[in-house]
């Protein structure tokens, strides 16, 4: 008998001491990461019959700042206190013959890093590092969605796509896609089509499921400005330099109504992570949608290459708002984006072909 998903989910933490690989997303642990690390895992165990389990890579006390996953998981009668994040595991304690797949990511982010050598597979969306040429499977293809990618994984192999997971899939690509959107130019022809598949399986209107995510994900009443920072976040490490880039959706006009000691929030968050600079990546969509960007640095020696690469690689930045700062934030700049389709996933590959070569 084919053991279900729901089944499969409700046992993760039995099953946390007899796994084989572990299917570990990215550290901003969006629905999309998530979603794609329960499938994809539970797609190993069940027809690869090679025992995984998922791990969602934030803290566990931090998961309920993602309320649009919350939302959708207990929607599909899934207690999110039944899965595994990241300090449920202990890394340094893995056996040796345990192994990583990446998921949402093909780099390692600082956490990971030390753990590269158990990588031995990887299904991503995002610009291809070169790393891991000889991980199995290795599927690096720019399309909107993570989740296309595993979906197309379980049409591939002829796998039984169950509702539940029509739906979480369905879910991930819509929400990444913003409704398959074609003014926002992020869904691709694979996209479309993947999402039209699961639509079929678990028939559910696919426009209201997308507003209730974005409603949810918009959803960020009482949460404080470090909640907004940690909840979509992510760190590197290039060479000596240590930066992080998050994403918060709210303006600049917002966040000084949030708190009226911002800019010193913003600077001791970078101090305190140890960080040379921090981009802050700002999202809205009331009355429309459009994009800013905050940069907090140090005086290091990439603060010159930095706005070289911001102003020239075609962001479209107009400044707002240059403070020289204090002892807690050297110094920071407040910008708008006019490039309204570059995201995170676009900085990120710039910053290290260009910042750091």
């Amino acid at each position: 008998m084919i053991l279900s998903f729901q089944d499969y989910l409700s046992s993760l933490q039995e099953r946390a001491d007899t796994f084989r690989v572990a299917v570990i997303g990215n550290e901003a642990a969006d629905l999309d990461s998530t979603v794609s690390s329960l499938c994809y895992a539970y797609l190993s165990t069940t027809h690869y019959n090679i025992p995984a389990i998922p791990v969602i890579n934030c803290l566990r006390s931090d998961f309920f700042l993602r309320r649009e996953i919350h939302y959708l998981l207990l929607k599909k009668s899934i207690n999110p206190e039944d899965l595994l994040f990241i300090d449920d595991m202990k890394l340094e304690e893995l056996p040796a013959t345990s192994t990583l797949i990446l998921i949402d990511h093909n780099c390692p982010g600082i956490s990971l890093a030390p753990y590269s050598e158990k990588v031995t597979g990887i299904i991503d969306h995002h610009y291809d590092s070169g790393l891991f040429q000889t991980a199995f499977p290795r599927i690096i293809q720019k399309v909107g969605s993570t989740a296309t990618l595993v979906a197309q994984e379980f049409v591939k192999v002829g796998a039984l796509i169950d509702k539940d997971v029509a739906g979480l899939l369905l879910a991930a690509i819509l929400l990444d896609t913003l409704n398959l959107s074609q003014r926002q130019k992020k869904a691709t022809a694979a996209d479309n089509a993947m999402a039209s598949v699961l639509m079929e399986i678990c028939t559910v209107d696919g426009k209201r499921l997308f507003e209730t995510l974005q409603q949810k994900r918009f959803d960020i009443d009482n949460m404080s400005v470090v909640d907004l920072l940690r909840r979509d976040y992510k760190e590197y490490q290039s060479g000596k330099i240590r930066y992080g880039i998050a994403v918060v959706f709210l303006d600049t006009v917002s966040l000084f109504q949030r708190d009226e000691n911002l800019l010193r929030t913003l600077g001791e968050y970078r101090i305190g992570r140890n960080l040379e600079f921090l981009v802050v990546m700002l999202v809205a969509i009331s009355p429309r949608f459009r994009r800013e960007m905050v940069v907090v640095w140090d005086d290091g020696t990439a603060q010159d290459s930095l706005f070289k690469v911001l102003q020239e690689k075609g962001f479209g930045l107009s400044l707002l708002r240059d403070s020289g700062g204090s002892e807690t934030n050297r110094s920071i700049r407040m910008y708008n984006q006019a490039n309204e389709t570059l995201s995170r996933k676009v900085l990120h590959p710039l910053l290290t072909k260009y910042l750091f070569t």
